[in-house]
Parts: structure tokens; sequence; C-alpha cells
């Protein structure tokens, strides 16, 4: 089961639909290039974009604010400043890796290893694990309702990340993906009509009892009120303001060097 394909398709086709967006990787009509540019070069804007503080200290967003608004501002240059770092971030990838074609599964292999999905896992390799105790690798045809549940969670893991008091919507979204499969000549009818009838089977995670429980309640409810950019311990938070510099250093680590493939997946980009 080609599951590279799986999770790349899913995750540009449903980036048009503007309800239920990722929590880290805001969609609504973004490429993977610009999901990834917003989620982790610019997350502090992305997160501030609603705000009524305007976030822009020269003379022209001042101008548009008296128009247009702050919000609209903000969410006016956020585009802009997007639409700016993916074109060039693409320009420099083709230039690295050759051709366009490179570039993107690159940029997606990136995006791959970093979009949130739910419970605290970035990924789709630490998905896999957690919801499932399954190396991604390991699936087959007959795991495509895995791989379709991992995929669902990107539009919104709010929504979609599947629980023991979550089942209902990650299973709608599970069978919508499905027969999307087979329109896309993914998955065989058959097969998807047996899956759609299958449970979403989570692994089972102990409990560990806290030390002072109020505390974490409290802190737990505290990140809840921020809003799910303040994830703890995670690296694609508190970003500075890009600079083409830093943009360099972190799309190429080691100039000449290619990201490698999405963690645990059964597949490299090299080789297809």
């Amino acid at each position: 089961m080609n599951i590279s394909a799986l999770i790349a398709h899913f995750t540009t086709v449903y980036a048009g639909d503007a309800s239920n967006r990722s929590s880290v990787f805001p969609q609504g009509g973004s490429t993977i290039t610009q999901q990834l540019v917003r989620g982790y070069f610019l997350q502090k804007l992305t997160s501030t974009k609603n705000s009524n503080s305007l976030q822009h200290e020269d003379i022209l967003p001042h101008l548009l604010a008296f128009v247009i608004g702050v919000p609209g501002t903000n969410k006016l240059l956020l585009k802009i400043e997007t639409i700016r770092l993916s074109m060039w971030i693409e320009g420099e990838m083709r230039k690295q890796y050759g051709s366009k074609r490179r570039a993107k599964e690159e940029l997606f292999a990136r995006y791959a290893n970093f979009v949130y999905l739910g419970n605290g896992r970035y990924g789709f390799a630490a998905a896999s694990d957690y919801y499932f105790h399954r190396p991604i690798e390991t699936f087959t045809v007959d795991d495509a309702d895995k791989a379709a549940v991992l995929a669902g969670i990107t539009k919104s893991p709010a929504e979609y990340a599947p629980n023991v008091e979550n089942i209902q919507k990650p299973t709608h979204r599970r069978n919508q993906i499905l027969n999307l499969l087979v329109a896309n000549h993914f998955l065989a009818a058959e097969a998807a009509r047996r899956l759609e009838l299958s449970p979403i089977r989570l692994a089972v995670h102990d409990i560990e009892s806290a030390d002072a429980p109020a505390a974490v309640e409290t802190t737990l409810d505290e990140l809840k009120r921020l809003g799910p950019y303040h994830h703890l311990g995670n690296p694609l938070f508190s970003r500075p303001h890009p600079t083409p510099v830093r943009l360099q250093s972190q799309l190429f680590p080691n100039r000449g060097l290619h990201a490698g493939p999405i963690q645990g997946f059964p597949f490299n980009f090299r080789g297809g």
C-alpha cells in the first residue's frame, strides 16, 4: 500500500475545506508548502491573526487597519507573507533538489514529520504508534482504514483525533476517505466496504497517576484556554520571525543533504 500517496493526497484534498481546520497546520485553501510555512515559520503570526492587536509596526499596516480593521489586516498580511515565503522556499528547494516534483516531495516529508495529529503526537509515524501501537511501515492494504484515520486527523485534530469518547466523527471521516480512495483508484471498492464496517480499535494506554493532580488539571485547563498553539516542549513553537538565512539553515541543515524519508514510512522519496 502506498502510504505516501494516500496521506499526500488526502491532506491536500481537504485543504480547501474551511471548517474544522487543522489546529497547528492551518489549511483553508493553503498548499502543503503554505501549511508548512504557517505552522512552522510563521507560527506566531498565525496564532495571533484574529487578535485585536496589530502584529505589524509599519505605516501601511496601520493604514490598512483603519480601513479593514486590525484582525482583517493581520489576516491579509499573514496571507501575503505566507505566499511570499512559500514561493521563495519552493524556488530554493527546486534549486537544491533539481526538479519541482522532488522539491514538493521533500517539502511534504517535512510536513508529514511535523504535522500535529492530536494527543501530543507530531508526525504520522508517532501518531500510528500512539493510536494503533503499529509502526506505519508495517501497514498493508488491510490497514487502509488505519491510514485513513491518520490522514483524516490533519483536517482538525480536535475533531478527528480518535479516543474512547470521540469515535463517531473519526469513523465518519475515515469512511469518507476510504470512499475517496476508491474513487481515486487507491483501493478496491470491496475492500473499502469491508473496512467501513470495521470499528476503530485504539491502542490501550496506561494512565499514570500524577503527583499533584490538581496542579496538572489547572495547567491543562490553562493550555486549553490559551489555544492549540501553546504545546509545551515542541520545537515548532516560539519561532522568531524568519529571515532568509534562518530559513535556509532550517530547510537545508547541512547543505546538500536531503530530508530523508518520512519517519517510519515504508518508502523513501528517492526510490518511490
